[in-house]
């Protein structure tokens, strides 16, 4: 991992990707809440690739 977190700089894809898997959490609780498989489906979809985006870049880094 870096550990060298107040040298990195953090890029557009950073902001955009945090707002994917954001929302994708917010889209899958409102998609159980409200009881819509779709929704909640979706939401799992981009908050999973938000994370993936994450992980792969954390591992890349090393």
């Amino acid at each position: 991992m870096n550990r060298h977190l107040q040298d990195s700089e953090r890029g557009p894809w950073d902001f955009i990707m945090f707002g994917v898997t954001f929302f994708g959490f917010v889209f899958t609780l409102g998609g159980v809440i409200v009881a819509s498989a779709g929704v909640a489906i979706t939401g799992l979809i981009a908050m999973g690739l938000g994370l993936v985006f994450f992980g792969l870049q954390a591992w890349l880094s090393d």
